[in-house]
């Protein structure tokens, strides 16, 4: 499931469950209230994130005074955004955040001399990178046996990147591979560093 598909079904479900006839004077509706407004404060932030102007015109407008019927429109605008593609650069930009808190972990084991679990790793955001690269293409599918190699071909067929970059994405494969499978000799902490710094440049030009 794409991104836009489960933030579509969890903001959907918010305005429906918002919208019940519920009597927000009693202290039962008011704790209904409550419970609505920070769950849906919450898939905001996970979704599109804290400073995000939906979240933050949410936050200010869905009060005690307005109820729900003041934030329920901004849910639905958000929808409506999400579905024609115009917050997918948000979405993106907070997994390019998430992924270089992996590369800085990764970067952190190298730095302790465990150059394996830190090519392993960032193998790993590579992989989750190409797999949302390939999403966003709007055409392209993500199925669950495709790997690095499938990934990486997808995208070049698609010309998202050259042929240049295509080897460079495959030369990380290899070494990644190594990592995983325990070959502790077939790279050394210098190419492990080249692979983090790339991986991190690689998914700053091209994912956000």
């Amino acid at each position: 499931m794409v991104w836009q598909e489960d933030a579509l079904k969890r903001l959907r479900a918010l305005t429906e469950y918002g919208g019940e006839g519920v009597d927000y004077g009693t202290n039962k509706g008011l704790g209904y209230f409550y419970g609505w407004r920070a769950q849906a404060i919450a898939a905001l932030q996970s979704i599109l994130g804290e400073d995000n102007v939906y979240t933050i015109q949410f936050t200010k407008i869905a009060n005690y005074n307005n109820g729900p019927d003041a934030g329920i429109p901004v849910l639905l605008r958000a929808i409506s955004d999400i579905e024609n593609g115009y917050l997918r650069k948000a979405a993106n930009i907070i997994s390019a955040e998430v992924f270089g808190d992996f590369l800085e972990m990764a970067d952190h084991l190298l730095q302790q001399g465990y150059k394996m679990p830190a090519a392993s790793l960032c193998g790993a955001v590579l992989e989750d990178g190409l797999r949302r690269m390939v999403m966003n293409t709007g055409d392209l599918k993500v199925n669950q046996r495709d790997d690095l190699n499938s990934l990486r071909d997808k995208l070049y067929g698609k010309k998202i990147f050259n042929n240049i970059v295509r080897q460079q994405v495959t030369s990380w494969t290899s070494l990644r591979n190594e990592a995983d499978h325990g070959n502790f000799n077939a790279y050394d902490e210098a190419q492990v560093r080249l692979m983090i710094e790339g991986v991190r440049s690689f998914l700053a030009t091209y994912l956000v």
